[in-house]
């Protein structure tokens, strides 16, 4: 059998542990959970529990909602996604090896929010609708349908849905029990019948009671992590009655033989103990290591449970009410101290590599590795063969036009995998139909080594200054039309076909609020050095990559989104609010701010350009000032600009032609004092650069 599961969590993110040890003490498979309150920046792993796969669907827009399943590593599961539509509903597909025919069964969480219009029973029909006319042979589906199902009134319209897809409700008692109300809004809802009874158990994590019912579904296995542990459940135990059983028993015992006595009064004692407080099986997983429990956090939760416990046999006793509150209070809060506590001394180290993996073991940061499914000797001797074969093209020549004449260069066999080419020309027909021969030549080289152009991902983007309109002319490869796109995505940054770069502005800043929310959550456990390496290791790494690219030709709507981020980021480390003022931060944490960075980043690349550093594709990027002095056979007289390596500002019009990299490079390297300007070392030119305290 597998139990099932259902809990009105309210913010899943803080009750983890709390959600473990009810798994691991009811032995539960399936557990589903309704107001999970995630966001996209709350990773998975921040709410895993250990053997047990996650599935979410968070509410988008809008904060609070959000439901999740938890479901066992033993069990067979398949996401339907096809019948998820725009209702907070998460629908599983369960195979149930036990039953005949690999049957499987469909598994839904649901949670409809109180504010929610009439029309939601009709959108909660159609999705009905469409899951219950599947192949599966039983459908379950709970949740929180926040109407009192005890209500005749109230769940008229729920009524006629269930009655419709022959769903029956198991749950009997109160679900939400208050010192005024008790309703039931929480539900278990199944097309057949369920192995007992549907328990509703109180426990201390939310305001909501869990629901808990068996289903007819074995696992593939045994549950990994998991032992067996027979238990007596004494504190249920009649003393009164037991103690009254317990001397008939012993008053029937008679014999003159001490081995039959002993035995005798062992079986009555077995017996009576059986009765009263009989043995079960409970399993019990293996703890996640916390090192930061001790003695005094494991009294505050016993503590806090019994005070529970004795709330719930009188919840009218304000007094009671206060001191669990009191107690849980008292609890949460040492548990946060010490955990803070704990990874504030491991972070106590100068190999900074220790200290990121306690970073990524508080966020829950990690990063996944696929590995290759050939070998990689195999892999090694494939390409190595397509290298080394002398009958393959050694190079291959694609047409270049007059507009530029570098536009299309000779690739040689040793491309990367993603290509780009590139054409420019007045004319857009004539750009396309030379791409189409690019196209088309590149696939027969391709063909020709053993290698194959995959057309389906093969995109075409037509840059064209702004204000023009019309149909683009079509591009082909072996007479199929490649896909026109507006976007594309290279080496992690996205061009768009307009060049205005809001789409990778967005992507960056939305990046970057992951892990400042990330820091924000998490800050408390890190000391402030840590914080500082999380900030810029991450946060600022995602905010200058690639700046040279992009930064230049950004509007100051678009620069002050990135130099905002970064701000927030600062804020971050010290847990300030929006208001407080980032450079004093900066000067203690000795961090430069954004813009000067960017500027930083480029003076370096106008200074390998000069020097021959760079890719011989930016040589001509920026000229040195000309000789305007006049000249003899014998000397030539130097100009001040030349002497002082100036470089030429280009004469571009429009705001376009100053947010080139070429205007702003020149101008700020033209700012720059000489002494700095005429360092020939990338090293000292980089230390000379670092002495500037804004660029």
């Amino acid at each position: 059998m597998t139990s099932v599961a259902f809990l009105n969590v309210c913010s899943l993110r803080r009750k983890v542990a709390e959600i473990e040890d009810f798994i691991s003490t009811r032995g539960v498979h399936i557990l589903g959970v309704a107001e999970t309150w995630l966001s996209a920046d709350v990773t998975d792993r921040e709410v895993n529990i250990p053997h047990f796969s996650v599935f979410r669907k968070d509410r988008e827009g809008r904060q609070g909602g959000g439901v999740a399943f938890y479901c066992h590593t033993s069990l067979q599961v398949r996401r339907r996604r096809d019948l998820e539509c725009e209702l907070e509903m998460l629908w599983l597909e369960i195979l149930a090896p036990g039953r005949p025919g690999n049957e499987t069964v469909l598994l839904g969480c649901c949670y409809r929010p109180p504010s929610e219009s009439a029309g939601y029973w009709d959108g909660l029909e159609s999705n009905l609708e469409t899951a219950c006319s599947g192949p599966q042979t039983t459908t379950v589906l709970v949740g929180d349908f926040n109407v009192n199902f005890n209500d005749a009134h109230a769940v008229t319209p729920l009524h006629h849905v269930l009655n419709q897809f022959n769903l029956r409700n198991h749950v009997t008692s109160p679900t939400r029990v208050t010192s005024s109300t008790a309703t039931l809004l929480d539900l278990f809802l199944s097309t057949t019948p369920i192995q007992g009874v549907c328990e509703t158990i109180h426990l201390d994590i939310s305001d909501h009671s869990a629901i808990l019912a068996r289903l007819p579904i074995s696992a593939s296995h045994h549950l990994k992590g998991q032992h067996l542990r027979k238990t007596r459940c004494l504190h249920k135990v009649d003393w009164n009655m037991f103690t009254c059983d317990l001397e008939k028993t012993l008053t029937t015992c008679d014999s003159v033989c001490v081995d039959v006595l002993a035995s005798s009064l062992t079986a009555g004692i077995q017996t009576t103990q059986d009765k009263h407080a009989p043995l079960r099986e409970r399993r019990r997983k293996s703890r996640r290591p916390c090192p930061w429990i001790t003695d005094e956090l494991v009294a505050s939760v016993r503590e806090r449970n019994r005070a529970h416990r004795l709330w719930l046999r009188d919840k009218t006793d304000q007094n009671l009410q206060e001191a669990h509150r009191s107690a849980r209070s008292k609890a949460r809060k040492l548990d946060r101290s010490l955990r803070n506590l704990y990874f504030t001394k491991r972070c106590d180290t100068s190999d900074q590599r220790q200290l990121w993996a306690v970073m990524n073991d508080v966020t829950g940061r990690q990063k996944t590795r696929k590995e290759p499914e050939a070998p990689l000797e195999s892999l090694s001797k494939l390409f190595g063969d397509i290298v080394h074969d002398p009958m393959r093209p050694p190079e291959l020549h694609i047409p270049h036009g007059p507009a530029s004449a570098s536009s299309f260069s000779t690739f040689q066999p040793e491309f990367a995998d993603d290509i780009i080419l590139d054409y420019s020309d007045s004319d857009l027909d004539t750009v396309c139909k030379t791409l189409t021969t690019a196209v088309t030549r590149l696939s027969d080289w391709l063909s020709e080594i053993g290698l194959l152009l995959n057309t389906g991902k093969t995109q075409v983007m037509v840059i064209q200054p702004r204000g023009l309109t019309g149909d683009i002319p079509v591009v082909k490869c072996k007479d199929q039309a490649l896909t026109v796109t507006s976007t594309a995505k290279y080496l992690g940054v996205t061009i768009d076909d307009q060049l205005s770069w809001q789409p990778h502005v967005s992507s960056v800043v939305q990046k970057a609020s992951v892990a400042i929310s990330q820091l924000w959550r998490h800050g408390r456990s890190l000391p402030i050095r840590a914080r500082r390496l999380w900030y810029i290791g991450i946060v600022q790494a995602r905010l200058t990559y690639a700046s040279n690219a992009f930064f230049p030709s950004l509007t100051q709507q678009l620069q002050s989104r990135l130099i905002k981020s970064s701000k927030s980021g600062i804020r971050a480390i010290f847990r300030l609010s929006s208001r407080a003022s980032t450079a004093p931060l900066l000067v203690r944490l000795s961090i430069r701010s954004l813009t000067h960075i960017f500027n930083y980043k480029v003076l370096f690349f106008v200074f390998r350009c000069l020097h021959d550093l760079a890719s011989p594709l930016f040589c001509t990027y920026f000229q040195l000032m000309a000789n305007t002095g006049q000249a003899s056979r014998d000397d030539r007289r130097i100009t001040r600009g030349q002497e002082q390596r100036l470089l030429q500002v280009p004469f571009l019009p429009g705001p376009s032609g100053r947010q080139s990299l070429t205007f702003v490079g020149s101008t700020l390297w033209n700012s720059l004092p000489s002494d700095i300007r005429l360092h020939s070392a990338a090293v000292a030119f980089k230390l000379a650069l670092n002495r500037i305290n804004n660029l």
